[in-house]
């Protein structure tokens, strides 16, 4: 019975490094963007959608970085699941087409937190593309 216990707070325990770790590695993720930086989103967060009330994912690409801020632009599409954006960002990118009429400027103290509330839920560094 003291090897069941002790392997459960084994396992307790090293889903709680990992989870952690996982914490520390989002905030790292954002806190250096650069032109070229792709993050998967909860577009609706960002910009008005068809559908009120209802969440849109896809694309954000990093266009500009200041000190203070960072100016992205959306993928002109947007999904109603989290997984096609996550798909679409592990992607080739050839079909993606850039809303470049609509820069949206985010203060860059605020990506880690995005990150961290899962608004912004992956991240491709350096991608040029498109």
């Amino acid at each position: 019975m003291k090897k069941l216990a002790f392997l459960a707070l084994l396992l307790t325990s090293l889903s709680l490094l990992t989870a952690c770790a996982r914490g520390g590695d989002k905030a790292a993720e954002t806190n250096d963007p650069k032109v070229g930086d792709l993050y998967a989103a909860v577009l609706s967060e960002f910009a008005e959608f068809q559908q009120p009330g209802e969440k849109a994912y896809g694309l954000l690409k990093v266009i500009k970085v200041e000190p203070d801020t960072v100016t992205v632009v959306t993928d002109s599409s947007a999904w109603d699941d989290e997984m096609s954006a996550k798909r679409e960002l592990r992607g080739d990118l050839k079909e993606v087409v850039w809303d470049m009429d609509d820069e949206i400027v985010v203060a860059r103290s605020e990506l880690a937190e995005m990150h961290r509330k899962e608004i912004i839920f992956a991240v491709r560094h350096g991608d040029s593309a498109n």
